[in-house]
Order: structure tokens, then C-alpha cells, then sequence
């Protein structure tokens, strides 16, 4: 990785291969976890374009603009640029200029784990696709790797939406670009089990 002042202008894509969404498409990015195809950016296509399915899937609340939307925006680039850097560079260099002061990315005035869990890995996900600022991401992932655990101590009633469905296949994406994420723990076991439940209609969310 690369780090400086300069970054985010000569930001480029770690593996050229990634697929990049238009415009129109960034009101349509989540994800999608099927890699089993040939190549990367087949892939990476399939995975945004299944962002639909799973957005339309969460009717229990909406997703506000946050860390976590912009961290999509700027993954985002630009064909037509002569160096192929981030489309949207303001808001590759919000998330530069966003994280907290303990590593994480997401509300500042009240801290819930599924929102910095959720806002922080993608944005770490977004720095290091785009091959900069490695201490920030160093710092992100310290954070979500400390905290994960906390999530076994949120309530149900507080997820964020779509949560079981958003998170574990954030973190398969962080996978296949390296970035070593603690998920074999207890809570996670429940997190991914909630999501399978959810992709069959099956689960309902406690509230007491």
C-alpha cells in the first residue's frame, strides 16, 4: 500500500480485475458471496448485481447515508480516466478524513456494535481495494477484530437492518482480499446462522 497526501488522487484499483458499477448502479450495490465462477470480474459483477436481491430482502427498516454507503461510492471507478482512479474521490477521501479516533468508521455520538462493526470493515474493504492509507486500515481492523464479540451483547432490536445478511458476506469479500477477519468465534456461528435462517424466511428478531 501506498500512503501520503496525494493518495486518493492516484488511487489505483489492487486488482484491476474488480468490477466497476456505474453511476446508476451505486443506489444498487451489496453483496454477494457466490465466487465460483471463472474469473474475478464475472465475479465481482454477479456479487454487485445480487446487491438488489438482498437489499429488497430487508423490509424491516432502511440503511441511512453512513460510512458504510460511501465506503460502496468510492469502489467505484472511473473507465474513463487516464489512470483508471476512483470515479467519486471526495468520498474515497471522506472515509479518509471520517475514521474515529479508536479505528473505527460510523455514528460518533453513540456507539452500537452493529453499526461500527458494519460501517468500519467497509471501509477497510474500500482503502484496501484501492491499494492506500495501510496504518488506517492496520487501525480499522484492530478495532473490528477487539469488538466483534460485543456483538453477542446487542440486542436483536438494535441491528442494524439487514445486518445478518450484510456482514458475513462483508467479511468473505475482506477475504478474498486478504484482510483477517476473527469469524469462527460463538457469536459469528450465530450471526451467519441468523442469515441462513433470513435467506429462507425463517428468522425473526428478538426484542427482549
Amino acid at each position: 500500500m501506498v500512503n501520503g497526501a496525494d493518495d486518493v488522487k492516484h488511487a489505483n484499483l489492487r486488482s484491476q480485475a474488480f468490477y466497476n458499477p456505474s453511476k446508476n448502479d451505486v443506489k444498487d450495490v451489496v453483496h454477494h458471496s457466490d465466487w465460483s465462477v471463472r474469473n474475478k470480474q464475472h465475479a465481482i459483477k454477479k456479487y454487485v448485481d445480487a446487491i438488489k436481491e438482498i437489499f429488497n430482502s430487508v423490509d424491516d427498516g432502511e440503511i441511512t447515508s453512513s460510512a458504510y454507503d460511501t465506503a460502496w461510492v468510492a469502489l467505484i471507478q472511473d473507465e474513463n480516466g487516464p489512470f483508471g482512479g476512483p470515479l467519486f474521490p471526495s468520498s474515497l477521501q471522506w472515509i479518509v478524513n471520517h475514521q474515529l479516533p479508536d479505528g473505527s468508521w460510523g455514528e460518533p455520538l453513540m456507539f452500537s456494535a452493529y453499526d461500527r462493526l458494519l460501517n468500519t470493515l467497509a471501509c477497510i474493504v474500500t482503502l484496501t481495494t484501492w491499494n492506500i492509507y495501510p496504518e488506517k486500515c492496520k487501525k480499522g481492523l484492530k478495532f473490528v477484530n477487539d469488538n466483534i464479540n460485543k456483538l453477542g451483547e446487542e440486542k436483536d432490536e438494535h441491528m442494524t437492518p439487514g445486518f445478518e445478511l450484510l456482514f458475513p458476506s462483508l467479511i468473505e469479500l475482506a477475504q478474498k482480499l486478504e484482510i483477517k477477519v476473527s469469524n469462527h468465534s460463538p457469536v459469528m456461528k450465530e450471526i451467519y446462522a441468523k442469515r441462513d435462517l433470513k435467506l429462507v424466511g425463517g428468522y425473526e428478531p428478538r426484542t427482549g
